[in-house]
């Protein structure tokens, strides 16, 4: 297991936010690296699953509950990091982005990396801290009213003493699902502590790893429709 890593101060999320892309799976944007492991987490030169000749099946693993104060963040999965220093992804690697509002009510979403390509990959999910949080990924939605083009911003990252950012390895078809609580995240300091807008918000997640060398490394946005109380 890769040894926890300090954090003593809140990181920070990169504005520079693309234009929108069409619905369903595109490409997505979050926050500096600050996350990755220390060099003692591992050689670098650790084995690597290879590629099966025919993939097998892969059921979608159950959502984490990635809302404020959720208690014991676990992996997505119950199975070892995959992240290495010096990784590299298989040659043709396809890390898509999923997003849709979660049922029951409430504006929260779940957000899943799918791997569509034939070999196992290796992502970042979330950080595991005194709660689950992400530094690479970020919900930006527009309302119609104060805030157009995306321009709201919330972070799903916060202060923290210690955390350890969390792998593991995608295999072929497989998705991984995380469940985040959109308006109570927006409440934070860390988002200007302001609600969002009740009613129907064009949303867009973005999950950003570009130049990591840890794990799989890219920008995916997702787009979808979160309906706030």
């Amino acid at each position: 297991m890769q040894p926890p890593v300090d954090r003593e101060r809140r990181p920070c999320v990169d504005p520079d936010m693309r234009s929108l892309l069409p619905l369903a799976v595109v490409v997505l944007g979050g926050c500096p690296r600050d996350a990755r492991p220390p060099t003692s987490a591992g050689p670098a030169d650790a084995p690597r699953n290879a590629a099966p000749a025919v993939p097998p099946p892969v059921a979608a693993a159950a959502p984490v509950d990635a809302a404020p104060h959720a208690d014991d963040p676990a992996p997505p999965a119950d199975r070892p990091p995959c992240a290495t220093k010096d990784y590299r992804a298989p040659a043709g690697a396809k890390v898509e982005l999923l997003a849709h509002q979660a049922a029951g009510g409430g504006a929260v979403a779940e957000v899943g990396l799918h791997n569509a390509g034939t070999a196992p990959v290796c992502v970042w999910t979330h950080v595991a801290t005194h709660e689950v949080q992400s530094d690479w990924l970020v919900i930006q939605y527009a309302d119609g009213d104060r805030y157009h083009h995306l321009s709201r911003v919330v972070a799903l990252n916060d202060d923290r003493d210690k955390s350890a950012p969390v792998s593991v390895e995608l295999q072929p078809g497989e998705t991984i699902w995380q469940r985040w609580d959109v308006a109570a995240w927006a409440l934070r300091d860390r988002n200007g502590a302001e609600a969002i807008a009740s009613g129907s918000l064009y949303a867009e997640a973005v999950y950003d790893t570009t130049g990591d060398t840890w794990a799989w490394a890219g920008r995916r946005q997702a787009q979808f429709e979160l309906v706030a109380p």
